[in-house]
């Protein structure tokens, strides 16, 4: 029952050297040995290349270093793709990561591959299998603090989580109630309270236990379709939850024009549904919602089923 969409498609050249080149595994290790020989460019401008002037980052290379050994390393990654690049010039060590899905964390694999190198500890995940029911349990958002929050989704039959400002990333269930995020190298733990309800987020990382506690969202219209258009500055028109059944927004009498809208939770980006199929049903992160005729209208945004949010818009006669 996993969901498939079709993958947008991109014109390669689009980003420039970025994306105008294509490349193989094969041919990039052959750049790293041509680096290696000093063929392609000299030892001297190499070692400009590989001296950390600015965060890190020297000519084209960013600097860091494992048991006490440089190295030099650069991750690319557009719309469809990821890669990662990782050499240890001394040693004569090189890792080529090219992945063609854009939600991968080459990077992560990258400093594994490395601390097996190096006999140093890794983590090798693995996972339980559990049921959409399951996970519709967790799903929510959780505040540690007023300015940082998680929102749990579920994605593709999976756990995602997303902290405030990053990507979201989904979570590896090791247990019922207990998640591996594997790009922070942390775990999740749903506790159950003494009524049987998870209304709290344990952070497990770093040695730490950050504990967050559920709360109930706002959510808002935002696009040139309202008066409010895709202004950032300004607080989305915000919905009503209805007050005998949760989980259902409802924004009555509201004039809109020719254009595009979408919903937000809290004005933030992180958190949007469009919709992908013109199907009424929501999409997280969908396309952009198309009013094709100005009027005034009643909005239903209807999150009571997690697994399958919808919405409604009707136009007043």
């Amino acid at each position: 029952d996993e969901i498939k969409n079709e993958a947008v498609e991109y014109d390669p050249p689009g980003p420039f050297a970025a994306g105008a080149i294509y490349s193989t595994v094969e041919d990039l290790y052959k750049f790293h040995k041509g680096l290696q020989t000093f063929k392609i460019v000299t030892k001297k401008t190499l070692e400009k290349a590989y001296t950390s002037f600015k965060n890190n980052y020297g000519y084209g290379w960013m600097i860091n270093s494992i048991e006490g050994k440089k190295i030099v390393s650069h991750s690319g990654g557009a719309a469809g793709y990821r890669s990662n690049f990782v050499r240890i010039p001394k040693e004569d060590i090189c890792i080529i990561l090219l992945n063609n899905t854009e939600n991968a964390n080459v990077e992560l694999v990258s400093k594994n591959l490395l601390n097996i190198i190096f006999d140093k500890p890794y983590k090798i995940p693995f996972e339980i299998k559990l049921g959409k029911e399951v996970l519709a349990k967790y799903v929510g958002c959780y505040a540690v603090n007023p300015t940082f929050s998680m929102y749990i989704t579920i994605d593709n039959g999976r756990l995602a989580a997303q902290a405030t400002g990053q990507q979201k990333g989904v979570v590896l269930a090791e247990k019922e109630n207990y998640f591996f995020a594997e790009d922070a190298n942390g775990f999740l733990e749903f506790p159950k309270d003494d009524n049987g309800v998870y209304n709290e987020l344990i952070i497990h990382q770093g040695g730490q236990n950050i504990i967050a506690k559920r709360f109930y969202p706002t959510w808002g219209l935002i696009g040139n379709a309202t008066s409010k258009g895709w202004e950032e500055n300004i607080p989305d028109i915000k919905f009503t939850e209805d007050t005998l059944k949760n989980g259902l927004w409802i924004l009555a009498n509201i004039k809109l024009s020719t254009g595009e809208l979408k919903f937000r939770f809290n004005n933030d980006w992180n958190i949007n549904y469009g919709d992908n199929g013109n199907d009424k049903a929501l999409d997280l992160f969908g396309n952009n919602i198309k009013i094709t005729e100005a009027g005034t209208y009643d909005i239903v945004l209807d999150l009571t089923d997690v697994l399958m949010p919808k919405y409604s818009v009707k136009k007043r006669l």
